[in-house]
């Protein structure tokens, strides 16, 4: 979540008063490029393995019993895997362009809003939703996973909002409207902490703007 990153592009550009762009800066931005993409294609990859290993702990520690509903969401949640891990592959197949993570951030957004929506439905699958601290974990430890592997703030919000409302309405018909209000909480924390880290992170170089 940096100044060069904004809602799907996260590259920089020059402002209207830079100089004229000359071959090196040319091949100096597409280096750019190429590396932003191998970095978010790598963290998309661990990503997916980060969801699957919460799955099965989730499982682990949930109140129902292995049956056909947790059986169905583990199958959800190996489909989020599957489709991330290919959008890895789209993006290493790409060239390096800026057009190209524009389209390749897109559609990954769209991939974890669905993996964060799933996710979210194992408090209900998995049988969380009548354990307050269960949930809570449960619901916090993705979030934190999506800061620390994802680092864009749209990736992050993509999955975790859909997470949360899902994990919080859980908690509600679950446990209580105090329970949700904790579990909603803890999550609006994480993300606030992250955003706050990266304003003050922020490189003052004024010739990067949102692109």
């Amino acid at each position: 979540m940096s100044q060069q990153s904004a809602d799907f592009g996260f590259m920089p550009r020059r402002n209207a008063e830079a100089a004229p762009r000359t071959h090196v800066d040319t091949a100096n931005e597409r280096r750019s490029v190429y590396q932003y993409l191998t970095l978010l294609i790598e963290r998309t990859a661990w990503f997916a393995a980060a969801l699957l290993v919460g799955a099965g702990l989730a499982c682990a520690f949930g109140d129902a019993a292995f049956g056909a509903a947790t059986i169905a969401w583990l199958g959800l949640i190996a489909a989020a895997a599957l489709l991330l891990i290919g959008a890895s592959v789209r993006g290493a197949r790409a060239p390096a362009r800026e057009a190209t993570i524009k389209a390749y951030t897109l559609g990954f957004s769209g991939t974890l809003v669905y993996a964060g929506a799933t996710w979210g439905a194992g408090a209900f699958l998995a049988g969380l939703g009548s354990n307050t601290l269960i949930l809570l974990i449960f619901s916090t430890a993705m979030v934190l996973a999506a800061v620390a592997l994802l680092r864009e703030r749209m990736p992050i919000l993509s999955f975790s909002l859909p997470s949360l409302a899902i994990t919080t309405t859980a908690a509600v018909i679950g446990s209580g409207v105090m329970e949700g209000f904790l579990v909603a909480a803890g999550g609006a924390c994480i993300l606030a902490a992250a955003e706050i880290a990266a304003r003050l992170a922020e490189p003052k170089d004024p010739t990067l703007t949102l692109s």
